[in-house]
């Protein structure tokens, strides 16, 4: 093989490699998008240690996380990642529920700022509180990196998935939907350097 025949076959090659990296990016994408968006509880659970809500896009995960409470599926409640600013009061006022549970049942975690705070904060609290099992709340589009980034931090912690659904992240079509398409591209994109991170053990701050 002449060495333009050898470079030829080298940039065929690559743009194979390439070509089929791609494909197989997307196609775990679309893999990742469909659950996602078809996830929901699972099976009712009669109880855990405790439920976990980690702040974000929706207040519906602050609320479900308080009716679960009342509903007693636990006997109390993490709310993960609120902001320092943030009155107990205004919490309250987004996620609703009774003077009982605030006063005697109800934790605001204040130190989180990102996903892998959520989980270091759910640890430094499952340390101080004893709890061996979860109800974790968060979005349906994010549940995936969530547990992810709880069960590395907390092996031995059973957790239980509550995701919380929304329009338009629980149409078929969401493909056809630029504000879901959007988030769950950026969501994999996340969920993918958490991946990574995980596997080759590397020690993350905050802010990612």
């Amino acid at each position: 093989m002449t060495a333009s025949g050898f470079a030829t076959w080298i940039s065929r090659t690559i743009l194979l490699v390439s070509m089929a990296a791609v494909i197989l990016v997307l196609a775990d994408f679309l893999r990742f998008a469909d659950r996602a968006v078809a996830s929901g509880p699972v099976a009712p659970v009669a109880y855990a240690d405790a439920v976990v809500a980690f702040t974000g896009r929706s207040n519906t995960r602050l609320r479900t996380a308080v009716a679960l409470l009342e509903q007693q599926r636990a006997p109390r409640l993490l709310i993960s990642g609120v902001d320092p600013r943030a009155r107990e009061s205004d919490v309250r006022n987004i996620a609703g529920g009774s003077n009982a549970v605030w006063t005697c049942c109800i934790t605001l975690g204040r130190q989180a700022r990102d996903t892998v705070g959520n989980a270091r904060e759910l640890r430094d609290w499952v340390g101080r509180s004893g709890v061996r099992s979860v109800i974790l709340v968060t979005e349906n589009f994010h549940m995936e990196r969530a547990v992810l980034e709880v069960r590395a931090a907390l092996p031995d912690l059973v957790v239980t998935p509550w995701p919380v659904s929304q329009q338009p992240f629980t149409e078929a079509d969401w493909w056809n939907r630029p504000a879901a398409m959007r988030a769950l591209a950026q969501e994999y994109a996340a969920l993918s350097i958490a991946r990574l991170r995980l596997f080759f053990r590397i020690d993350l701050k905050e802010g990612v």
